[in-house]
């Protein structure tokens, strides 16, 4: 039977029973601060860890996360000294630089065979500069993060650039030493050397721009030396003003350039893969094995040089500027498979090899002691 609808409304409430509203007391934040997130310590006098040098500087001396909390200047020696294991500085943005007469000191000093340091996010200026002579000059830093200690491992720099070193941008000598998306810009000595570096750069060098094992989207360049020089080195590119010095030269090279100015090669290795070399005068690229890649020698109007030196070159192709040149497109002591070539002048060789298959020249002749599947 079903109830009228005043009888339903009439019945007892069937609801479960409700607590007091009445609030225990004052909302509390009920988030963690980015401090409880990730403890971190300021640099600067009276932090637990740091110490406060003569020279504004200061010296970590425990392990910790620590940040920067302005910019930082000092008359001399070292900005910062690292000298202790599993320390982690974040610049957070601003600089460091020195107002040295006379080039002393680093931006960042990594005292000692330590381990698990991490440097990133800020910049590290010093006042050397380069003439159009080549020559270097200046005062401030020696070096901007700067670890001579070839037993010191597993060291960090990421995201810093350093401006006007007397000696080197960022330098690290022992294993495992990381540096990525890091800048050196005026470098007396070494740009970048590291176990490992990528997606930087390293200009006006007065030795190696970059220097690693393994080097990927890095570009260097050098005044008096190489430009990049690494084990393996991948999507690279090196340049080289001196005479004696090389573009790019790695024991293996992918997708890579070298160029050489002033007579210097513009790229070696062992192994080269998709590289291409530019030389003036002498040699573009150089290889044991090339596979498809393109090497270029400007001669100018009777110079002489060699495009692309190798044992064996497969898909290659080498080119020499020059009306009256009289170099060599490709020169190669085993087999030339596939590869063409171009002297650029009337008496020059498009490709010289022991073992020529499927060659063709563009200018010039083909002198190969064995022949096949061309004329």
């Amino acid at each position: 039977m079903r109830l009228p609808l005043l009888a339903i409304l009439a019945l007892p409430a069937l609801g479960f029973a409700q607590g007091t509203l009445t609030p225990s007391g004052a909302p509390a934040p009920s988030m963690k601060t980015l401090t409880q997130i990730e403890p971190r310590t300021p640099l600067q006098a009276g932090s637990a860890g740091v110490t406060a040098n003569a020279n504004s500087g200061f010296s970590i001396t425990a392990p910790g996360s620590y940040y920067l909390a302005g910019n930082l200047t000092v008359a001399s020696g070292d900005a910062i000294a690292i000298t202790a294991n599993g320390v982690s500085l974040d610049l957070n943005g601003f600089t460091i630089a020195s107002t040295a007469a006379a080039p002393s000191g680093s931006g960042i000093l990594i005292n000692g065979a330590l381990s698990d340091i991490t440097i990133r996010n800020g910049h590290i200026r010093s006042g050397t500069t380069v003439d159009n002579a080549l020559t270097f000059a200046g005062a401030g830093f020696n070096n901007g993060i700067y670890s001579n200690d070839s037993a010191a491992t597993a060291l960090r720099a990421s995201s810093v650039t350093t401006t006007g070193m007397a000696q080197s941008g960022i330098y690290f000598s022992g294993a495992l030493c990381v540096v990525k998306d890091c800048a050196a810009l005026v470098c007396g000595s070494y740009g970048i050397s590291a176990t490992t570096v990528s997606d930087s750069s390293a200009n006006n060098c007065g030795n190696n721009a970059i220097s690693a094992f393994n080097a990927s989207n890095c570009s260097g360049h050098s005044t008096a030396n190489t430009g990049l020089q690494a084990t393996i080195a991948t999507n690279c590119s090196g340049t080289s003003y001196a005479r004696s010095g090389i573009g790019l030269s790695a024991s293996t090279a992918s997708n890579c350039y070298g160029e050489g100015l002033m007579g210097s090669v513009g790229l070696r290795a062992d192994t080269a893969v998709n590289c291409r070399g530019d030389g003036v005068y002498t040699t573009g690229l150089s290889a044991t094995n090339a596979t498809n890649c393109y090497g270029y020698i400007n001669s100018y109007t009777n110079g002489a040089g060699t495009a692309i030196s190798a044992v064996n070159a497969t898909n290659c192709h080498g080119y020499i500027f020059g009306t009256m040149a009289s170099g060599t497109g490709i020169r190669v002591s085993g087999t030339a498979s596939f590869c063409s070539g171009s002297s650029g002048g009337f008496s020059g060789t498009a490709i010289n090899a022991y073992i020529a298959i499927g060659c063709t020249s563009s200018g010039g002749s083909i002198v190969a002691t064995y022949k096949y599947l061309m004329p």
